[in-house]
């Protein structure tokens, strides 16, 4: 996988984009939402 940051707002933000691997034609943000919030619900139930 190879990714480049292509933007940047110190401290408040990054974005990296994957230019070779398997998400290179794919934007993230609702399943990184969803995969994060999933993840800390199911971590509080334990």
């Amino acid at each position: 996988m190879t990714s480049r940051v292509t933007a940047f707002d110190r401290p408040h933000r990054f974005v990296d984009e994957q230019v070779r691997g398997p998400f290179r034609s794919l934007v993230l943000d609702r399943y990184l939402r969803r995969l994060v919030r999933e993840r800390g619900r199911y971590l509080a139930e334990r």
